[in-house]
C-alpha cells in the first residue's frame, strides 16, 4: 500500500513538474509570439512613414520639410534593414495610408506641408506606443528598440522646428 501511494505521489509530482513545463514553454512561446507582433506592427509603421516622408519630398515645395523627409527616409530605412536582420519582413502600409493619400492630395502649399508633417509626427508617436509595449529579454531587440526609442524621439522633436520656422515664415 505504501510503494503504490509512494508511486501516486511521484507520479503526480512528475505530472505536475510536467505541466509546469509545458506551461512555462507556452508562456515563452507566447511572449515570443508577442514580441514578433508588435515588431510586425512597428515595421508597418516604418513603412508608413518612409511613405509619407516620400510624399511630402514629392508633394512639397518647402525646402526645411523636404530636407527632413530625407531624414527621415534614410534614418527610417536603416531602423527598417536592423529590424529586417532581428524578424522576418511584416507588412507594408495599408489602406489606411491609401484613404489619407487621397485626403492629402486635395490640399495645397501651406495646408498640404502642414498635413504632411502632423502625418509624420502622428506616424512616429504610434512607433513610439508599440516599442513602449515591447517587453523583450532578447539583449538583440532590447538594444535595437532602446536606439530606435532614442531615434523616434529625436525625429518628432525636429519636426516642430520646421512647423516653428514655417509659422515664423508666414507672420514675417
Amino acid at each position: 500500500m505504501k510503494q503504490t501511494h509512494i508511486l501516486k505521489t511521484g507520479s503526480c509530482v512528475l505530472a505536475t513538474a510536467a505541466i509546469a513545463c509545458a506551461i512555462h514553454a507556452l508562456m515563452r512561446k507566447i511572449k515570443r509570439i508577442g514580441t514578433i507582433k508588435i515588431l510586425n506592427q512597428f515595421d508597418h509603421q516604418n513603412a508608413a512613414i518612409i511613405h509619407w516622408a516620400r510624399q511630402a519630398i514629392e508633394k512639397s515645395g518647402n525646402a526645411d520639410i523636404k530636407s527632413y523627409a530625407e531624414e527621415m527616409i534614410n534614418a527610417h530605412q536603416q531602423i527598417e534593414e536592423e529590424l529586417n536582420s532581428l524578424i522576418p519582413k511584416g507588412c507594408c502600409p495599408g489602406k489606411d495610408t491609401d484613404d489619407d493619400l487621397k485626403n492629402i492630395k486635395s490640399l495645397k502649399g501651406r495646408k498640404l506641408e502642414q498635413a504632411l508633417l502632423n502625418k509624420l509626427k502622428a506616424e512616429h508617436k504610434k512607433a513610439l506606443s508599440l516599442l513602449h509595449c515591447l517587453h523583450c529579454s532578447q539583449p538583440n531587440i532590447k538594444h535595437w528598440a532602446q536606439t530606435t526609442l532614442h531615434t523616434l524621439n529625436q525625429h518628432l522633436q525636429s519636426a516642430p522646428e520646421i512647423q516653428d520656422h514655417q509659422q515664423r515664415s508666414r507672420e514675417e
